[in-house]
């Protein structure tokens, strides 16, 4: 399993951090995000959230566990996913 930590910028107002382990690379994570991107162009405008993501790696047949942590914590050790889009 990989580490990740996904980074939520609420549109740069502060940053979330959920962190989440997955047997889905980095390659497979980008794969991921530009199909959401394609299928709901939405995610340009308002970004999209890690139970998102989560949902999509899911699809793809990926592993995906979401740990409990406290969102305004960001753990350096991790890969950083940034969020999708997010500009209003």
């Amino acid at each position: 399993m990989n580490y990740y930590v996904f980074i939520d910028d609420n549109n740069g107002y502060s940053c979330d951090y959920y962190n989440f382990m997955s047997d889905a690379t980095e390659e497979h994570i980008s794969y991921a995000t530009n199909q959401m991107r394609a299928e709901e162009p939405v995610f340009c405008r308002m970004g999209s959230k890690m139970h998102r993501l989560e949902k999509k790696l899911k699809e793809l047949n990926f592993k995906v566990i979401v740990e409990d942590n406290p969102p305004n914590r960001l753990s350096i050790d991790r890969i950083q996913i940034h969020c999708i889009g997010g500009n209003y």
